[in-house]
């Protein structure tokens, strides 16, 4: 007869999502901090689902590293780490600025003529390849090349950056570029610390 013995662990895993995505809109204050703490809070659920798997299944016992080496398995979790959550937090963090651009624009919003106008999803695209340029670069240890790219970035932007008439949106590039790389960078750099820790071990 077939069994499912991680039945428990799928219904927490369902009903935590369920809870925290159903509460989080309805907390006050700035959504990245909501975020961040969903996040944990996943992370946390998580975490304690694997270890009563460990120990109350026998299949589960098995560890990870039979299938993927600790070193795989820790620049996996920083290539995952740098896409989408980093895109979701990057959004919330910027949305103030993001707001205040629409509201110089007349209310209008990215897509729009004006300041804000740019090809769907674009920003969103560049982020990605910005964050794993850099963090190829750092766990590669040719950590020159992110000075190479902020240049490249700065010269592309320079006509926005320059014009006095484009001073929000430049303001918001270049938070969005700093904040991007520099969590991109710090990522990169933990994992290079847990690799460093995994081989010294």
């Amino acid at each position: 007869c077939w069994r499912f013995d991680a039945w428990p662990v799928v219904a927490v895993v369902f009903l935590t999502h369920l809870v925290f995505d159903w509460v989080k809109p309805r907390l006050k204050g700035h959504p990245l901090k909501w975020y961040a703490v969903d996040q944990i809070a996943h992370v946390v659920t998580l975490g304690v689902c694997a270890a009563w798997m460990v120990k109350s299944l026998p299949l589960a016992s098995m560890p990870i590293s039979a299938i993927l080496p600790p070193s795989a398995q820790v620049i996996l979790a920083a290539y995952l780490t740098i896409l989408r959550p980093l895109t979701i937090g990057m959004g919330l963090f910027l949305k103030p600025w993001l707001d205040e651009l629409a509201a110089a624009n007349g209310g209008a919003h990215a897509g729009s003529e004006g300041p804000i106008t740019g090809l769907t999803r674009s920003s969103e695209w560049i982020g990605n390849l910005e964050r794993l340029f850099v963090l190829t670069a750092v766990l590669a240890q040719i950590e020159y090349l992110v000075a190479g790219l902020l240049v490249a970035k700065a010269i592309m932007r320079a006509p926005e950056l320059f014009r006095s008439e484009q001073r929000r949106r430049a303001d918001y590039i270049i938070l969005g570029t700093f904040g991007s790389v520099g969590l991109a960078f710090l990522v990169g750099v933990l994992a290079n610390f847990a690799l460093g820790a995994y081989s010294g071990s």
